[in-house]
């Protein structure tokens, strides 16, 4: 019944795209079309806050005194309905009839507790489906507002759109052309429309350079906005200070950090490997070494500025406010695994064996290292990257990114092996030139669509460990159907594909009558009916924007707090023999696993056990005080003589830098960014501290709660029973995070204004249940996870057997992270038969949506592996 239910609105909640009107960045532009074209301002005004009715959380709240604190707070508060935490909440009056049968002592006892007990968990489970449909419709309606009102793009199609000029609106969705992202040099025929291309051209053959290399990244946030605090307040407050008092972590002791027990270092390594592949601002980690253009920091800090993209095409439209600078990304957007296969044409020839052009693996299955080709290391490498393992993107290298890019170039080397007895008839060896070529293709789209697969219904849900999202992104990918009866189910298979047939027939037919002036209906229509079938294998559509990621996705994926100082390294034997312990392990200091040294801890003998070394230790929050340590003075050996500070030469404080990227890159901060994005800023530094647990606090102390109470003097002189120990510390915790923000950006009427976003969504201590990103993190995932799979035709259109051939088809349908493991490195796969997501500490017993920490080396996570 869960699945039914929870069918999946949060993918597909790009209902509302094309709202009632047309819209147009242009104002003058909109009130010349007589009310038919309306300005992004108008048709954002009294957009969804993240706020619900009060009687609905009272009506639905799992505790309705609970729910109605929330909903006064500037927190969204659908995660406070029943069924929000995995829990069955029965009715009040099932409860108490329960209670009583209880206590019941007649004749018939057994039968009228067996009776009673039977009601009242039927109450709880359609209760809990109930609240979980609410908030998936509240997360609906929040990413609808997202898609109407922060999608920007800068690469010059703004004056060319049709809805923005008062033309046409967009109606078939990827059938359309914009004139910037056309290019005549590139021709979409050939193995540049069958594969995916180096360089991501061709993606949509209408439009070739869109979501390419090369092309410039777009916005979440208004121009206006990027605007607002540019220039002198560029270095205010102090990056360094900010980064010292506020982020750091206040000791680097392997036990000392703040652990999110749920989610394992192996996922903090997956995030780097993804953000590989989808954008980087500097070609082989060199940024503007223009000394003239350093960004110098009060706290001594010299930090090369990011290149600026000042070629090519206007970046925006004339008749828009031009943000202060655009950049341009050195990889391509679309999700393509180029951090395995290379963006650009040595590197992809050095990750291949030109024996057999299959991907480089020496000595049993392990990468060789740069400076062990045969025709010598690519030119443009560091001279440290050179002894580092051969990869398509070799920045900031350490042993996490070696496992992943090992464990999936064994993976592409099986696939193409068994591709060759299946789709060409002859073992791998016997393959000519062009088979060879084209099984390395077919792998690199395998690879791309299994990693895409892995990140959308395995990591994802680990990452947001809460039921409302693990049945979204499920059904994201599968489809209702699919998600509740298989994909082998007959009747889901016609089910498909007659509501795809119906889906884009309507669009077709609607293509061929939509009147100039008009909105186009079949963009909600074709969003809210995709999520029968699922977005993948379903029909591309850009919803009237062109493809790309922006500047304000980089920012909310800045996760270095994930990293422990100490890596826990054990032996995969000890494990497999269930004599693994807790305590057991070798403290090795994450920075020397990291550039040339990951060559030397991970060798043949070593793979399985770093693999089970990061599988079963537990990442870092994404909260305040738990920055890296060996991150905040990460020596760089490539930076020029000019940056020395201090005394200590090519060193910097990467705390510091992500704090000053944000501001040099125009992202707003923290209170603007929370408005842009539809969020309620917040009013006051309190705010930041969990009122809920501040409430429980001060009541289970026998005083009335007042948020002006919250003093840490106040709060360590109440007279708490013991069981309150832990929650008061909590808040106290919370209090002196609140009393340092306070120190860092003022007390003044404008100093919530002035927190950078990363540092507010760090401080963020009211999340739904499970989640590990903050709600603002999440209101940017929530606009560009699903346009990822939406816009990428091979994802949707070509997501067929045609393009990845039927035994392609079949191993993505069947595969996932665990047989990636379990199939590359064998002697492990004993471990993966007992683990459920391998994003999750391995060895945690895992028991439904349960955040309880626990080391069980004989059971891992469990056998049942159903939530």
């Amino acid at each position: 019944m869960r699945q039914l239910v929870s069918f999946g609105l949060l993918p597909v909640a790009v209902a509302s795209v094309v709202s009632c009107k047309p819209r147009s960045f242009n104002n003058e532009a909109a009130s010349a079309q007589g009310g038919k074209v309306a300005s992004v301002a108008q048709l954002c005004q009294g957009r969804f806050a993240g706020k619900l009715p009060s009687w609905l959380m009272a009506k639905y709240g799992a505790d309705k005194d609970a729910a109605l604190r929330l909903n006064k707070t500037p927190w969204s508060d659908w995660a406070a309905l029943k069924g929000a935490d995995g829990a069955d909440v029965p009715s009040s009056l099932m409860s108490s009839l329960k209670n009583r049968a209880q206590d019941y002592d007649g004749m018939f006892s057994g039968l009228v507790r067996g009776v009673t007990n039977k009601m009242a968990e039927t109450s709880g489970k359609v209760n809990s489906e109930i609240g979980m449909l609410v908030g998936l419709v509240a997360l609906e309606v929040q990413r609808a507002d997202l898609l109407r009102c922060n999608m920007w793009d800068t690469n010059g199609t703004i004056d060319t759109h049709p809805i923005a000029a008062g033309g046409t609106p967009e109606s078939p969705g990827a059938d359309q052309r914009w004139a910037s992202l056309q290019s005549p040099n590139i021709k979409c025929e050939g193995d540049n429309l069958k594969f995916r291309t180096l360089d991501g051209v061709c993606n949509d053959p209408l439009n070739p350079l869109m979501g390419a290399k090369g092309q410039r990244f777009g916005r979440n946030v208004s121009f206006a906005a990027t605007q607002k605090r540019a220039g002198v307040d560029l270095m205010s407050p102090d990056p360094n200070t900010v980064a010292r008092v506020l982020l750091s972590r206040k000791n680097p002791n392997h036990e000392a950090y703040r652990q999110a027990p749920f989610f394992n270092v192996l996922a903090a390594s997956w995030i780097q490997f993804m953000t590989h592949d989808w954008f980087s601002h500097s070609s082989r980690g060199n940024n503007e070494m223009d000394e003239s253009r350093a960004l110098r920091t009060a706290g001594g800090s010299v930090i090369p500025s990011t290149k600026v993209d000042s070629n090519g095409q206007p970046a925006v439209s004339s008749r828009v406010a031009r943000p202060p600078n655009v950049y341009k990304n050195t990889v391509s957007f679309w999700w393509d695994a180029s951090q395995i296969y290379g963006a650009d044409a040595d590197l992809a020839q050095a990750v291949r064996d030109p024996k057999n052009r299959a991907l480089m693996l020496v000595d049993k299955g392990m990468l060789p290292r740069f400076d062990a080709l045969t025709g010598g290391a690519p030119t443009g490498l560091h001279a440290h990257e050179k002894r580092q393992e051969v990869t398509g993107f070799p920045d900031n290298w350490w042993v996490g990114l070696s496992v992943l890019n090992t464990l999936f170039a064994r993976e592409h080397n099986r696939f193409v092996t068994e591709l060759a007895r299946r789709h060409f008839g002859v073992e791998v060896t016997k393959l000519n030139a062009r088979q060879q070529d084209e099984a390395y293709n077919y792998g690199r789209l395998y690879i791309s669509a299994l990693i895409a697969k892995i990140h959308t219904i395995e990591w994802t849900p680990q990452l947001l460990f809460n039921p409302v999202l693990d049945a979204g992104m499920n059904s994201n990918w599968h489809g209702i159907a699919a998600h509740r009866f298989g994909e082998d189910n007959w009747a889901v298979k016609r089910f498909e594909s007659l509501s795809r047939s119906v889906l884009n027939t309507l669009r077709t037919v609607e293509a061929a009558n939509i009147k100039p002036g008009e909105s186009s209906p079949s963009n909600k229509i074709f969003a809210f009916g995709v999520a029968a079938p699922g977005i993948v294998g379903g029909r591309a559509n850009h919803f009237g924007v062109p493809f790309t990621l922006p500047e304000e996705f980089t920012t909310v994926y800045r996760l270095h707090p994930l990293l422990p100082d100490v890596l826990k390294y054990r032996k995969a034997t000890d494990l497999v023999a269930g004599r693994a312990t807790e305590g057991n392990f070798e403290a090795v200091a994450t920075e020397n696993t990291a550039r040339a040294k990951s060559a030397d801890v991970l060798t043949q003998s070593t793979f399985n056990d770093w693999l089970v070394s990061i599988g079963t230790q537990p990442t870092g929050t994404l909260q305040l005080d738990n920055y890296p340590r060996f991150l905040q003075n990460l020596e760089i050996p490539h930076a020029p003589a000019w940056t020395q500070s201090a005394g200590q030469s090519r060193k910097i404080d990467l705390a510091a830098v992500d704090i000053l990227r944000d501001r040099e890159r125009g992202v707003p901060r923290y209170n603007e960014f929370r408005r842009q994005i539809g969020l309620q800023p917040i009013s006051s530094l309190n705010d930041f501290i969990n009122q809920e647990t501040a409430y429980q606090v001060f009541t289970g102390c026998g005083q009335k709660f007042d948020p002006s109470q919250l003093k840490k003097d106040i709060v360590s002189a109440l007279n708490c029973p013991a069981n309150l120990k832990g929650q008061r510390d909590e808040l106290m915790y919370q209090i002196d995070q609140r009393d340092r923000l306070a120190q860092v950006y003022g007390n003044d009427a404008d100093a919530i204004e002035r927190i950078d976003t990363l540092v507010g969504i760090f401080a963020e201590n009211t999340r739904p249940y499970g989640f590990a990103l903050s709600e603002t993190q999440f209101q940017i995932f929530v606009l560009n996870a699903s346009r990822r799979l939406f816009s990428d035709r091979f994802f949707s259109t070509d997501f067929n057997a045609k393009t990845y051939t039927e035994f392609g088809m079949k191993s993505l349908a069947e595969r996932g992270m665990r047989d990636v493991i379990a199939d590359n490195a064998p002697e492990l796969a004993p471990v993966m038969a007992k683990v459920c997501n391998a994003f999750d500490p391995w060895t945690r017993p895992r028991n439904r949506f349960s955040v309880a920490w626990g080391f069980d080396s004989r059971n891992y996570q469990g056998s049942n592996c159903s939530l």
